[in-house]
């Protein structure tokens, strides 16, 4: 913290200033700086820095935003998720889950739709970070994605949701014609740690598919913190 209000105020033109500089490196480097600093004042820089030209001025610019967690910023956020480069759209995601306010959950339910896998990756952590239970019908059909780390990602998301919202969906899940869908319900079986769900998963280990018996194994050995240890 700069204690000294010369040395602050000379510190925050120069970052300014630097927004403006030819370089995006440079731009880039004072859009973090700014976020550091966590000063409110700066606002309304960081947001011009939303539509520079360089997608990493923009990326630095919203997650710099996504710092200082201000809810009068979430408009100029959400129209960002517009632009047309994915690595923006996943700061700008990061952004509105640090500032984590109830109105954003309809926007990332939505970003799991991206057409970018590592944006709908950060939208289901976003929301399972969040424990959003509006999100949880949206993550069970992410449960299906055709990327992989999203699916398990939407998994372990669905895992940190109240228990009373998922565990029903998801063991019905487990029934599923779908390979995958049952592979990933285990998994967010595992993380929700149900003692009520270790009958099903027990039957998994019946299941045809190698991956679904293993992911089964996997949630089980998972449940060990509500197994009574005398058992053994």
């Amino acid at each position: 913290m700069i204690q000294n209000p010369v040395h602050q105020q000379m510190v925050l033109e120069t970052l300014c200033t630097n927004l403006q500089d030819p370089i995006p490196e440079i731009r880039a480097k004072a859009a973090q700086a700014l976020g550091q600093l966590g000063h409110s004042i700066v606002i309304p820089q960081l947001i011009n820095a939303l539509h520079d030209s360089e997608p990493i001025v923009r990326q630095m610019s919203a997650i710099s935003l996504g710092q200082l967690g201000n809810d009068a910023i979430l408009p100029d956020l959400i129209n960002a998720l517009q632009d047309p480069i994915p690595s923006v759209r996943e700061s700008i995601t990061n952004a509105l889950c640090d500032i984590g306010s109830e109105s954003i959950t309809p926007i990332l339910i939505t970003a799991l739709q991206d057409p970018a896998p590592s944006v709908r990756t950060r939208s289901a952590q976003a929301l399972g970070h969040l424990k959003r239970p509006a999100a949880v019908p949206a993550l069970l059909q992410r449960l299906a994605d055709p990327d992989p780390i999203v699916r398990e990602t939407a998994a372990i998301a669905l895992g940190k949701m109240p228990s009373e919202t998922v565990l029903t969906p998801l063991l019905e899940t487990l029934r599923q014609l779908n390979p995958t869908l049952r592979q990933m319900s285990a998994i967010a079986l595992g993380q929700l740690k149900q003692e009520s769900a270790i009958p099903a998963l027990v039957q998994l280990l019946e299941d045809p598919e190698i991956q679904v018996r293993e992911s089964a194994i996997d949630a089980l050995g998972k449940m060990g913190s509500t197994v009574d240890q005398s058992v053994a």
